[in-house]
């Protein structure tokens, strides 16, 4: 699955439109603040995709639905993982609680695998929700229609878009800058693509 599917998870448009956007824009973009300013991202630039062509290695991004407890909490009692009755799960509660919710996921569709599965992982930074992570910018483990089944189930149980992340996998190795001295073919075809998709979304939203 590429960056255009992961962001997309649809059909491509058959034309696309050229972004007018320079080499210094982009750039800007490509610094650590910006990216903490403006996560989480619904679409993820294109930028952000790895490209061997440019030597280009952005951070990694966890992608997947972020909820805060009280949403963790109100699904779990929906399922019944939990009482009715129970307004907040202790600290010893969640463990099971959050295990109960993956499996909710994974043994729909039979993902049995570790490492092909549906995580709960941290943000980097934003230690108010827990991610519930079908994938990153490097990689999506799933072939594209386990990843949109998935995608489907969780928009419908959750109610929210899923969204993209600074993982914690980056540890202690991000940078301030991940400069780009070129687009190759790949990054400007991600960036008409998700300039359309962005439109597309734009145009539904307004209509």
């Amino acid at each position: 699955m590429d960056l255009c599917q992961v962001n997309q998870l649809s059909s491509l448009p058959a034309k696309y439109e050229r972004p007018n956007t320079t080499m210094t824009e982009i750039n800007k973009t490509l610094t650590l603040d910006y990216m903490l300013q403006h996560e989480p991202f619904e679409i993820l630039p294109a930028q952000y995709f790895p490209d061997e062509e440019c030597d280009h290695y952005p951070p990694i991004f966890d992608y997947g639905f972020a909820l805060t407890d009280k949403q963790a909490s109100d699904y779990a009692r929906e399922q019944g993982i939990i009482p009715a009755d129970v307004v907040e799960p202790s600290s010893g509660q969640w463990s099971v609680i959050s295990w109960r919710i993956l499996c909710v996921f994974n043994d729909a569709l039979g993902l049995r695998i570790p490492g092909q599965q549906v995580e709960l992982v941290l943000p980097c930074i934003n230690t108010n929700v827990v991610i519930l992570k079908i994938g990153t910018n490097y990689e999506v483990p799933f072939p594209p229609k386990k990843a949109r089944k998935l995608l489907e189930m969780m928009k419908e149980a959750f109610k929210v878009p899923p969204t993209w992340y600074l993982s914690q996998e980056n540890g202690g190795e991000l940078e301030a800058h991940y400069h780009l001295d070129r687009i190759s073919p790949k990054i400007q075809r991600g960036m008409e693509v998700l300039s359309n998709l962005r439109k597309r979304k734009d145009e539904v939203q307004y209509k």
